[in-house]
């Protein structure tokens, strides 16, 4: 029997990204911040996806040497590690995020998680975006894993409203105060944490007392 898959989005599901967010987009103009949102609409029309590495480009950007001068602010949320160890244990875990395969690798490095990764999944390498279901039909292809032996984990509706449809296990962290004001489709489990993912996936271990 095959191995079940986790595929686990990577920012704002294991670390805080805002404060590199905001500390990078300080160092921009208000103007290119503004076409930032229609560079990468443009992007991804053009190939079928973006990252921000393609969009930042397109200002002049180097947006892996902008994230590397932060490094210091990736940390992993409390527990993380110790949660990912244990689901490791049941899981064989994938990271699926719609970033850049470059800093994806770069940002796990930082969070100290590689151990309990097998592989990870970027928009870049799928050439297309999460939302869309051929990413995520793809992603069960790439893993030999039929959908009800996965499962996918994150902190927005973008990371989990499509393999709900899929027939995937689905979890949704409502870690920020705008999922308060958002309908939760059919099929999606939500919690507020992702120290309450262990119970939800049948684990015993949550993580709560180790980093």
């Amino acid at each position: 029997m095959s191995r079940k898959i986790l595929f686990l989005d990577l920012d704002g599901t294991l670390w805080d990204e805002r404060p590199v967010r905001e500390a990078i987009e300080g160092t921009m103009t208000n103007e290119q911040l503004n076409v930032l949102p229609e560079i990468a609409a443009r992007v991804r029309r053009n190939l079928g996806y973006y990252t921000w590495t393609e969009v930042y480009r397109e200002l002049g950007l180097d947006y892996p040497l902008l994230l590397a001068q932060h490094a210091g602010a990736i940390e992993p949320y409390p527990g993380v590690r110790k949660v990912l160890r244990a689901l490791a244990d049941d899981w064989s875990i994938w990271i699926a995020t719609d970033g850049g395969l470059d800093y994806s690798r770069f940002k796990i490095d930082r969070l100290g998680i590689g151990p309990s990764i097998s592989r990870v999944l970027t928009s870049d390498f799928m050439r297309t975006m999460k939302d869309d279901p051929t990413w995520w039909r793809r992603a069960l292809d790439h893993a030999g894993c039929p959908a009800r032996d996965a499962a996918a984990v994150g902190d927005s509706l973008w990371d989990v409203t499509v393999p709900a449809t899929l027939g995937m296990r689905a979890i949704w962290i409502q870690n920020t105060p705008q999922a308060d004001h958002l309908t939760t489709p059919p099929g999606i489990v939500c919690c507020r944490s992702f120290l309450e993912v262990p119970p939800l996936l049948g684990s015993k271990q949550s993580g709560h007392s180790s980093p």
